[in-house]
């Protein structure tokens, strides 16, 4: 049936009627506050990830390789490289080998070895 509320039901539903706006305004602040705690912690995770990374990054073994064994990598992975690519392109052995680090930079900078080869594409017209 729909039939009008009665005394007591409207009364009840006056009363919640008007205490509704100050209760969502509360659930409002409680969401922003909620919010600004969200992004704050997922700033911190975030941070803390970077964080590990880097000291992953700085405790890497490769670090503490000598630079002949280095040299000694670098060398015996020459023969791996495909010759029909550009020598110029900077994605190409032994290019890549000197943007991965300083020391890498270094080590394949100084290994003559690793730029001795030159390879010439004569092409047929």
């Amino acid at each position: 049936m729909n039939a009008p509320p009665t005394t007591i039901e409207r009364n009840r539903l006056e009363a919640t009627l008007s205490k509704t706006p100050v209760h969502v305004a509360e659930l409002d602040s409680l969401i922003d506050l909620t919010t600004s705690l969200l992004r704050y912690l997922t700033k911190n995770r975030n941070q803390a990830i970077a964080n590990q990374a880097n000291a992953k990054n700085i405790l890497s073994p490769s670090r503490r390789l000598p630079t002949k064994v280095l040299t000694e990598i670098f060398i015996r992975c020459l023969p791996l490289y495909d010759p029909g690519g550009s020598p110029l392109d900077p994605r190409a052995f032994p290019w890549r080998l000197s943007h991965v680090c300083r020391k890498w930079r270094e080590v394949a900078i100084g290994t003559p070895k690793l730029w001795s080869s030159i390879c010439l594409d004569f092409v047929d017209d």
